[in-house]
């Protein structure tokens, strides 16, 4: 049995939890610079706001009308997030995090229907106590069915819970749920569905696994034995391997400089090493890119170039990566273009056990590990505190968030007061 739990428009609702005077208000939370709608209140939604929407075409209608805007205030929401996990790793063995406001439970070991909806109740309430943020809980034999029932839980339950441990039910719900909605479909190949009369949820578990696996593959089969009730994807582990890790930004503005460009893919690629470290992994590759505005413009204006940098050896040392980065960056930057993009791309990734040591390696030493680890455990506890200079300190190129709320638990400046 496993249980999803999943977090009530998730950004909007973190919002909410130091402003709730904006209950029941129509709220949205912007994308980087401020630019599209990417996630809106209940409230919001009954306005005629979508998700992705120009923020500076609706601007002016949209406030007017009450609607309160906020800048992406990431901090806060990965904070909050941290803390919902925790309370869920307390309630059951084994978990997996499968979003920023979503994991997935096992409880594999509960057979009766009162526990389940109990552990549910009690899920519910411990988060709206202890972060503040509305959960809904679905319950199901396999992952696809308490995604169903998560689904189910929003649009057909007043209490945001629905258990779907008996096939009875499960079945009639899923002959209400678009096949669009079940977990692993999407918009895509639900068209290609539609087209074969599968437009539900039952219609996908009744059809054909022989065919279906001849012109959709596994995956999709997949997805049928799970309808079944028939387990195909356990849980997975709590910290998986990446392949890859990309850290990028669009600028405010336009930079023209080089020096700003460094600074920012600098920045970017600490970012990118403390993710490294946290995954307990180490690069041996890279990859810098940068480009200037790919709209409104003529195929003479633009430029888009990429470099990629192999290194001596697997590493996790911020110092060498972003050496390694603004070499990259002076390869492929052109004067008399102005750059509204910057990225950076660690691939090769392997885990930091068992790497073979090489006869000029001082990996051995251990100092720069030790200083990582530092930088990262007091960075943990006061978001950038400690930086290198390269990550620049002015930041002219840093995002527009002209909307952005408070850090209430991250920073000490931003705590309430109290008059």
């Amino acid at each position: 049995m496993f249980m999803l739990v999943d977090c009530n428009c998730f950004y909007v609702s973190c919002e909410r939890v130091f402003r709730p005077d904006l209950n029941k208000k129509p709220v949205v939370v912007l994308s980087n610079n401020d630019g599209c709608v990417i996630a809106l209140s209940k409230e919001a939604k009954c306005l005629g706001i979508k998700m992705c929407d120009p923020w500076f075409k609706i601007k002016n209608y949209y406030s007017f009308r009450g609607v309160v805007a906020f800048s992406s205030n990431y901090e806060l929401y990965a904070d909050l997030s941290y803390r919902i996990m925790n309370i869920l790793e307390s309630l059951a063995p084994k978990i997996e995090v499968y979003s920023i406001d979503e994991a997935f439970l096992d409880l594999s070991q509960i057979n009766n229907n009162v526990d389940i909806k109990k552990i549910a109740v009690q899920c519910q309430a411990k988060i709206k106590k202890y972060v503040g943020i509305p959960v809904r809980v679905g319950s199901g034999p396999t992952k696809t069915i308490a995604k169903i029932a998560s689904y189910g839980a929003k649009y057909y339950t007043k209490n945001n819970i629905l258990n779907l441990s008996k096939i009875n039910d499960q079945y009639k719900i899923m002959q209400d749920i678009p096949v669009k909605e079940v977990w692993g479909v999407g918009l895509k190949l639900s068209n290609r569905l539609s087209l074969l009369g599968i437009r539900t949820a039952a219609d996908l578990l009744r059809s054909d696994i022989v065919y279906m696996k001849k012109m959709f593959g596994i995956s999709l089969v997949k997805t049928i034995m799970e309808l079944n009730g028939q387990e195909c994807m356990s849980l997975q582990s709590k910290y998986r391997e990446k392949k890859q890790i990309i850290v990028s930004r669009s600028f405010s503005q336009k930079i023209d400089k080089l020096s700003s460009l460094q600074e920012a893919v600098s920045d970017y690629t600490a970012r990118a090493a403390e993710k490294l470290r946290r995954g307990k992994q180490l690069c041996k590759s890279l990859t810098v890119f940068l480009r200037t505005n790919t709209f409104g413009v003529s195929n003479d204006s633009h430029y888009e170039r990429s470099y990629y940098v192999p290194l001596l050896s697997l590493t996790d040392d911020t110092r060498e990566l972003i050496t390694a980065a603004k070499f990259a960056m002076k390869r492929i930057y052109r004067l008399g273009y102005s750059y509204n993009k910057v990225g950076i791309v660690f691939s090769d990734l392997s885990g930091n056990n068992n790497i073979q040591i090489e006869i000029f390696n001082k990996r051995g030493e251990g100092r720069a590990k030790r200083l990582m680890r530092a930088i990262d455990e007091i960075n943990f506890h006061n978001k950038g505190k400690v930086m290198f200079l390269a990550q620049g300190v002015e930041k002219c190129w840093s995002m527009k968030r002209d909307y952005q709320s408070p850090k209430y638990t991250t920073s000490w400046h931003d705590l309430p007061g109290v008059m």
